[in-house]
């Protein structure tokens, strides 16, 4: 390509040189002096700054993090310990409810066995009453009978009967009906004071601990004539 017009080769030399003694100039200038070095330390000042404060943001919010994480692990060891000691005080209730359910049924069974505690003592208070009043008068007739156990099913007791029958026990076992619901295991069958005593003792060394003297009279008839 021709030089254009006025703009000779030693004109494009002169522009070249120019340029380079300019670019030489601003290198070796020191980078205080070099605008270009300020832009690139701001920069990169600015990214340095960039990265320091998403780093510490980010440390504090790793520490926060850290912070909640222990706050819910005492919470949870609380609510652990908290919960123990509902289990513990519920345990403890259960027990009282299950105590007072076993007094409540006390009380309500107490009546019975009161009624039956007079109705024992009421009758071993009239043998002896009877018995007082024989020997005062010489009154030889008056029964009694060893009862060694009583039954609510007539059943049962003629059960009970064969069985002692059979274990050889000394003494004729027989069966009395007092009343509907009320059966008596007797020994030796109706006799005086003084036999059904000795059996009463027998019955004791015998596997009847509960065994009584009783009136005669006062318990009906024999169900096994």
């Amino acid at each position: 390509m021709e030089p254009r017009a006025g703009y000779t080769v030693e004109d494009k030399l002169r522009c070249e040189i120019e340029k380079l003694e300019a670019e030489t100039a601003n290198l070796k200038r020191t980078w205080i002096d070099n605008p270009a070095s300020w832009v690139t330390i701001l920069t990169t000042i600015v990214a340095l700054g960039g990265v320091a404060l998403q780093y510490t943001r980010s440390d504090r919010e790793y520490q926060l993090v850290q912070i909640k994480t222990e706050r819910l692990a005492l919470d949870t060891i609380k609510l652990r310990d908290e919960n123990a000691k509902l289990s513990v005080i519920r345990q403890q209730l259960q027990d009282q409810v299950k105590l007072a359910q076993n007094e409540l049924v006390k009380l309500n069974n107490k009546p019975d066995s009161l009624r039956a505690g007079n109705a024992q003592l009421q009758e071993s208070e009239d043998t002896f009453s009877t018995l007082g009043a024989a020997l005062k008068n010489g009154d030889s007739t008056v029964q009694f009978v060893s009862v060694i156990a009583t039954l609510r099913k007539p059943d049962l007791a003629n059960r009970r009967a064969k069985g002692l029958k059979l274990r050889g026990i000394d003494g004729s076992v027989e069966v009395y009906r007092k009343a509907p619901g009320q059966y008596a295991l007797t020994l030796g069958g109706k006799s005086t004071y003084t036999d059904a005593t000795r059996r009463v003792e027998y019955a004791k060394q015998n596997g009847f601990p509960d065994a009584v003297v009783r009136l005669a009279k006062n318990w009906g008839e024999n169900l096994n004539k």
